[in-house]
């Protein structure tokens, strides 16, 4: 199905509809990446309502990613989350991977603040805009395709959502570190009308499917700000500033890990800077499945990571990020607290035997 295809939901506007009349800045076509072999402790570790699911993820070895496109809208209301309407209609592409409950009731805001900004406003946040994870990769590098399609990032404001938390410190840093200048940026908590706005198409399908050019761009800011000393840290990536994936008896695996030399980090107590040349600095990480894991992204090709993971999270997005870095890709199950399929069960733990097992005998030897 070609996204002029799609379909769509009623009363939802589609960008690549033949009635849009908003000017398409640039385009880019589907790309094609090879994903990578996955090694994992044990399918049978994975709830049964998402193993399915994950196998057959891991069985496709080539995945074509989706087009993207650039446009100029005009007269738009748009919320912190990124969704933004056209007249009464919200617009396809901004709620493309949002929950279908959540989607479904969606409505156009009867209140909202006006942008009286006479430069255009590129709209970059969407669902999931406060986390971490969501901002570094499904965000951030839409900065890459506005740029090749020859806006001049200094003549624009750029909007996102405020999440009042250190991830608007994040944000703010990033941009200014990818741009090397400080950007016009409009944080907003509560929905706005733009009269004139730049918007990107989805750069990933979370969690399914990414851009290679996201790992590109890092590349790029990687090479831009360090030195070129061969990467020897192993990092241990710890959830301590996290309210949820708590691992239960983590102080044994801290012990063990710090015993074969590896340093126990908490990114999140981290500015961004440090997050980079921290990661960059690495060739071997093992860490509990979470936003910080998404620093890997730093990490040079064939770099070994190892995902501590409740069997009730499908994961995937750490396995395309892996697939489109051309990292070394681990996977060690764990039991939920909570039976219930969820990203967020309160904690897991894992078979520490089982884990060592794994641990000297596959992930150590291993590419």
């Amino acid at each position: 199905m070609s996204r002029r295809e799609k379909k769509i939901t009623k009363g939802e506007f589609d960008l690549f509809s033949s009635s849009n009349n908003f000017p398409l800045i640039g385009s880019w076509a589907s790309k094609e990446y090879n994903t990578i072999n996955p090694k994992i402790s044990s399918y049978e570790d994975i709830d049964p309502s998402i193993r399915d699911v994950v196998s057959k993820n891991h069985k496709i070895y080539s995945v074509s990613s989706d087009p993207v496109s650039v446009f100029e809208i005009n007269d738009c209301i748009v919320m912190p989350n990124g969704v933004f309407f056209i007249n009464e209609n919200v617009v396809a592409q901004s709620v493309h991977d949002f929950p279908l409950k959540n989607k479904e009731s969606l409505q156009k805001p009867q209140s909202f603040d006006r942008i009286s900004s006479e430069k255009p406003v590129l709209i970059l946040s969407k669902y999931g805009y406060r986390n971490y994870g969501h901002w570094l990769i499904e965000i951030m590098p839409k900065i890459k395709f506005i740029v090749e399609s020859g806006i001049n990032l200094r003549d624009v404001s750029i909007l996102v959502g405020h999440t009042n938390t250190k991830l608007d410190k994040v944000v703010r840093d990033s941009l200014r570190m990818i741009l090397g200048f400080e950007p016009d940026l409009v944080a907003i908590d509560r929905p706005v009308s733009i009269k004139r706005a730049i918007y990107c198409t989805p750069i990933t399908k979370h969690p399914f499917k990414m851009r290679p050019e996201i790992s590109e761009l890092f590349f790029e800011l990687k090479s831009a700000n360090l030195s070129k000393s061969k990467p020897e840290k192993m990092l241990f990536v710890t959830r301590r500033s996290a309210n949820n994936r708590f691992l239960e008896g983590a102080k044994l695996v801290e012990s063990y890990l710090v015993s074969k030399g590896f340093e126990v980090v908490d990114p999140g107590e981290l500015v961004f800077s440090e997050q980079i040349k921290l990661f960059s600095a690495s060739n071997v990480v093992v860490g509990i499945a979470g936003a910080a894991m998404t620093n890997t992204v730093f990490m040079e090709e064939k770099a070994k990571i190892l995902h501590l993971v409740p069997s009730s999270m499908p994961n995937l997005f750490f396995y395309q990020l892996a697939s489109i870095c051309k990292n070394n890709y681990y996977e060690f199950r764990g039991e939920a607290s909570s039976k219930k399929v969820s990203m967020f069960s309160k904690s897991f733990e894992i078979n520490f035997s089982k884990f060592e097992d794994f641990f000297e005998n596959i992930f150590l030897p291993g590419d």
